[in-house]
């Protein structure tokens, strides 16, 4: 009984605040499995990041600690991305004519590349609507 009461002295108290930072930043890696939106799956990933470096400095757990290092300024590149990328998409399009490419008209995507048609495509045009083919 006495093995008991000795129990949850500080020690103890220490080690159930270490692990549940740990236990903690466990929980946000599997959050970020169950998010369906990209800039939410690298937001929870950075507070894992830094939950792990966190709790890796407190347990001195130097692979942990090296991994989450390395993993926090890849998914902090990697959301300033997606953000960049929205407010690329939120720009409104350029006006009629203005900052077009030679591939671009009215109705026609951006970046497609239109051959010229050949010359036996030429011919056979011609001939399908019945006019004269000049050599």
């Amino acid at each position: 009984m006495e093995h008991l009461l000795r129990w949850p002295h500080v020690a103890h108290l220490l080690a159930w605040e270490r692990d549940g930072l740990g236990y903690l930043a466990s929980a946000l890696v599997l959050a970020t499995f169950c998010m369906k939106s990209m800039r939410w799956l690298r937001a929870t990933a950075i507070v894992s990041n830094v939950g792990f470096i966190s709790y890796a400095l407190v347990v001195n757990l130097h692979p942990v600690l090296v991994l989450h290092c390395i993993l926090l300024p890849v998914n902090i590149v990697r959301f300033v991305q997606i953000g960049l990328g929205r407010t690329a998409e939120a720009r409104p399009p350029p006006r009629h004519g203005a900052g077009r490419t030679l591939n671009e008209s009215p109705g026609v995507r951006s970046g497609t590349y239109h051959a010229a048609p050949t010359c036996a495509a030429a011919v056979a045009s011609r001939r399908r609507r019945g006019g004269r083919i000049a050599l």
